[in-house]
C-alpha cells in the first residue's frame, strides 16, 4: 500500500472513529525496533525473552498539519495537539495500527494504540477496530 492509499484509509478511520477529536496532524509512523540493551535488561528483570514492542514509534511522514495551515494568531502558553498516525498495512492478516497521540498541556496527555483489520463487506473495504490500548501517559 502506498502513502496515498494509507492517507485515504486514515481519512476513513478518522471520519468513522475520531469524529469528536480536535485533530491537529495526520501522518504515518513506523515502530522502532527494540535495542540490545532493552533485550538484556528485560531478560535480567523477568527471565523472559523480550518480543517486539508496539509502544515506541517514529513519525515518518506528515500528510496534513492543521496547526500550520490555520491562521490563528493567538499564542497558547502550552503546546496542545492531537496527532493521528497510521502504520503500514500488514499484508498477512490485513491489519494496521493507528496511534492517537494527545497532549493537553505541560506533561499532560496520553498515547493510545488502535489495531484495525480491513474487512470486505458488500464489495466495500471497511476498517474494523479489534484492539485499543493506552501505551503511554504523560
Amino acid at each position: 500500500m502506498n502513502d496515498k492509499d494509507l492517507f485515504i484509509l486514515l481519512m476513513q478511520v478518522k471520519d468513522s472513529f475520531f469524529k469528536d477529536h480536535q485533530i491537529t496532524m495526520l501522518g504515518k509512523f513506523e515502530w522502532l525496533p527494540i535495542t540490545e540493551k532493552e533485550i538484556i535488561r528485560y531478560k535480567k528483570k523477568t527471565g523472559k525473552q523480550l518480543k517486539f514492542q508496539f509502544r515506541k514509534f517514529r513519525i515518518t511522514k506528515k500528510f496534513i498539519d492543521y496547526k500550520s495551515e490555520s491562521k490563528n494568531t493567538s499564542v497558547s502558553v502550552y503546546l496542545k495537539f492531537y496527532h493521528l498516525l497510521i502504520s503500514d498495512l500488514n499484508q498477512e492478516d490485513s491489519t494496521f495500527y493507528v496511534i492517537g497521540d494527545n497532549c493537553v498541556g505541560p506533561l499532560l496527555g496520553e498515547k493510545v494504540r488502535y489495531k484495525f483489520r480491513l474487512e470486505s463487506i458488500d464489495d466495500k473495504t471497511v476498517a474494523e477496530l479489534i484492539e485499543k490500548d493506552m501505551i503511554a501517559i504523560r
